[in-house]
């Protein structure tokens, strides 16, 4: 009910009507129109209008009932594309709720009344085919979606990551994930633009960037995100270390230090090699004077943080339930059966 009431009050924007104009004219002429027809400074130039069915549906709904309809039609999308993604969790029915509760102020960022939200709806459906092995289902959604948004490039991409994952956890799946991602490539060719599709699309990623829309845009290393990225980058790393368990210890450590050389390289070569120093915020910046010495107040903020951390990390192992999963499965063999029975199962849904 909280997702709905949200959803219904998403506000149009100023995309939104042009998009309905050019579902008129698409309702109106029975044809896609591939050359731009409204602007004075580039009138008859190509417009590669790859959102056409999508502007479409809008106009219909429009037409039939104005822009509540359209309203309501978005507020279902969102509303599908979040008990979809409910039904593909795993864990405890609370700590779900937790997490899509936090995700909310994030996703409803892009909550308007355009047609990035079929993308909305179908990054969540088309994972859900994907793990299932549906394939008819993912040829007829890869078909809408090229059609509807040029979101589409994200079903590229899952499946091509999906493929990655499976490649170094489970190999039997990495032939079905290929063949996915090669019919989310073709199914761009099931649009007007034919094998104009993905040129296009790579060209408006780059305009969208220069001129600042928003789903175009690439993650922003804030204090929200750094973290995740940092755990992500772990995880990667733990999966290429796992080659090395069981072998002779030198290994593990002369990948250690190759991974460290590659990634400290990396940044170099994405931020350049000029130091970045942070401000001390002024709510922790000076000090006091304590025993006839200068204390700085930043070196004691951070130690507390570390003890809240390690503190809430001893409560997370000695406490919870899956504290005593990981210690037990670390002492006992017989605990790690239960637990790789569903192993691959959980990594995939996951990715």
């Amino acid at each position: 009910m909280v997702i709905a009431a949200l959803a219904l009050m998403m506000q149009a924007q100023a995309d939104t009507w042009w998009h309905l104009a050019a579902g008129r004219d698409i309702a109106q002429s029975k044809h896609v129109a591939l050359t731009d027809t409204w602007s004075h400074t580039v009138a008859g130039q190509r417009w590669p209008n790859y959102e056409w069915l999508s502007e479409l549906i809008m106009f219909a709904a429009y037409r039939t009932g104005g822009l509540p309809l359209v309203t309501s039609c978005a507020a279902i999308l969102v509303l599908l594309a979040q008990i979809c993604s409910w039904r593909q969790g795993i864990g405890p029915i609370r700590w779900r709720a937790i997490l899509l509760l936090a995700t909310l102020p994030c996703a409803t960022v892009a909550w308007s009344t355009r047609p990035q939200l079929f993308t909305y709806g179908l990054v969540p459906l088309w994972v859900s085919l994907l793990l299932g092995r549906r394939w008819m289902g993912m040829v007829i959604v890869a078909v809408l979606w090229t059609n509807l948004h040029g979101g589409a490039a994200y079903a590229v991409l899952l499946a091509g990551t999906a493929a990655a994952v499976a490649a170094v956890l489970n190999r039997d799946r990495l032939r079905q994930y290929l063949l996915a991602t090669g019919v989310a490539v073709l199914a761009g060719l099931c649009t007007p633009l034919g094998l104009d599709y993905w040129p296009a699309i790579v060209q408006s990623v780059a305009r969208s960037r220069t001129n600042g829309i928003l789903e175009w845009q690439p993650p922003a290393l804030t204090l929200a995100l750094a973290p995740a990225v940092v755990g992500l980058v772990g995880i990667a790393v733990e999966l290429l270390m796992r080659r090395t368990y069981g072998k002779d210890p030198l290994f593990g450590l002369l990948l250690t230090f190759g991974v460290a050389m590659v990634i400290e390289e990396s940044i170099r070569l994405i931020w350049g090699t000029r130091d970045y120093v942070l401000p001390t915020p002024p709510a922790i910046s000076g000090g006091f004077i304590a025993l006839d010495l200068i204390w700085s107040a930043y070196r004691f903020y951070a130690a507390a943080i570390a003890a809240l951390v390690i503190g809430l990390t001893w409560l997370l192992i000695e406490k919870t339930p899956y504290g005593s999963i990981m210690v037990d499965s670390g002492r006992k063999p017989r605990f790690r059966d239960p637990l790789r029975r569903n192993e691959h199962h959980d990594q995939h849904r996951v990715c």
